[in-house]
C-alpha cells in the first residue's frame, strides 16, 4: 500500500466490499441449496476474487451515501485498484495460509482475473456511451 496515494482509505473499502459480497453470496447459495458448503472470504483466492469481480464489474457506482447511481458502472481504475487491494491483502497474509496452495497463487497470474481487468479496460468507451445516453435522458451519472 502506497502512502499519499489514497490507498489507505480505498484498500480497506475494497476488502470490506469483498467480505460483504462473499458473505451475502455464500448465504444465498446455502439458502438455495442447504447442502452447500460455505466458502469463507479468507484466504483470498483467485476463485473467490473472480466471483467478486463478476459482481463488481457489473454493479453501478455508489454515491457518498452508499446508494447506487443509475446508469453508471465502476471504471477500469477502480477495478484495477480493487485487484491491487485484494492482492495486497493476499500477499501480506499468505504466511497464515501456507498450507493452502490456492492462497499462495498471485491474483495477477490467474487468467480469470486478467480477463476481468482487460474487459474493464476495453469497456471504458461503452461506459462513456452509456453515460451520454443517460445524460440525454436527463439523468446525471
Amino acid at each position: 500500500m502506497k502512502t499519499g496515494k489514497g490507498t489507505e482509505i480505498a484498500y480497506p473499502r475494497h476488502i470490506k466490499n469483498y467480505v460483504n459480497f462473499m458473505t451475502a453470496d455464500q448465504a444465498a447459495r446455502q439458502t438455495e441449496n442447504p447442502e452447500w458448503r460455505i466458502v469463507p472470504p479468507f484466504p483470498i483466492t483467485a476463485r473467490n476474487v473472480a466471483a467478486f469481480l463478476k459482481f463488481e464489474t457489473t454493479r453501478p457506482k455508489n454515491n457518498s451515501d452508499g446508494e447506487p447511481i443509475l446508469g453508471t458502472r465502476l471504471g477500469y481504475e477502480t477495478i484495477k485498484q480493487c485487484i491491487s487491494a485484494l492482492e495486497n491483502w493476499r500477499h501480506t497474509h499468505e504466511y497464515e495460509f501456507k498450507d493452502d496452495n490456492e492462497a499462495l497463487w498471485p491474483l495477477c497470474e490467474d487468467a480469470r482475473i486478467r480477463t476481468y481487468e482487460a474487459n474493464a479496460r476495453t469497456s471504458k468507451s461503452e461506459r462513456n456511451a452509456d453515460a451520454q445516453l443517460w445524460k440525454a435522458k436527463g439523468t446525471t451519472a
